[in-house]
């Protein structure tokens, strides 16, 4: 863990078994001390007091992601979750983008955690400051990656039908991929966002996909 905070000098601890952003904490090396969050507080502290912060995790529940200097808005993250699923034909289609600002100063942008979410072209217009031809060629980058996603997983060989892919723009606009959520992306998120009919299509989606399962 050492070594990878040395390369990045920000960096996430993520449960592998989490959702919400619950579990999440990240360390900021400033110097020879560190910036600790623990997702409620964050402290200073010497970088061999590291240890003795962390000690109650288990290494094989948590993974390592590389911190990202994202562009933010009024101090608050922003990113993106796209909601890919498969169709009554079982193929992927993308259904469409959710944008999620957090609360200033946290270390997560999930509404669970008090923050925002809305028509992710409406983010990339207003936070991004993005022409009409900007944002389509963007959402266009996140779609296209959106799909190279789901193909490889169907060659996995393990079976996914929906997908919650959060993924984020750094201050270049460069596209990043944060994690893919498959367990249980909620579907409510768009409803939230005050997208009703991006909400009932992901339900229409999941009926019609089951039912092709099934074999009727």
């Amino acid at each position: 863990m050492f070594s990878f905070l040395n390369e990045h000098e920000q960096i996430y601890i993520k449960p592998l078994s989490g959702k919400k952003g619950v579990g999440i904490q990240r360390i900021k090396k400033v110097g020879e001390e560190v910036l600790f969050n623990d997702g409620f507080h964050e402290k200073k502290i010497p970088i061999n007091s590291l240890a003795d912060e962390l000690k109650q995790l288990e290494p094989e529940q948590f993974l390592l992601q590389q911190g990202l200097k994202l562009k933010l808005f009024e101090e608050s993250i922003v990113d993106f979750r796209l909601i890919l699923m498969k169709d009554y034909q079982g193929k992927w289609k993308d259904v469409g983008l959710i944008g999620r600002r957090g609360i200033a100063g946290k270390i997560t942008s999930n509404r669970s955690g008090g923050g925002q979410v809305e028509r992710g072209e409406k983010t990339l217009s207003e936070v991004y400051r993005l022409s009409h031809l900007e944002v389509t060629s963007i959402r266009q980058q996140f779609s296209e990656l959106a799909f190279k996603i789901g193909e490889a997983l169907d060659k996995s060989g393990v079976h996914f039908g929906r997908l919650g892919i959060d993924v984020a723009l750094d201050d270049q606009l460069k596209l990043w991929l944060i994690e893919i959520n498959h367990k249980s992306p909620n579907d409510y998120t768009a409803f939230y966002a005050g997208e009703e009919a991006l909400f009932y299509e992901t339900r229409l989606l999941n009926m019609l996909y089951c039912k092709r399962l099934a074999g009727f």
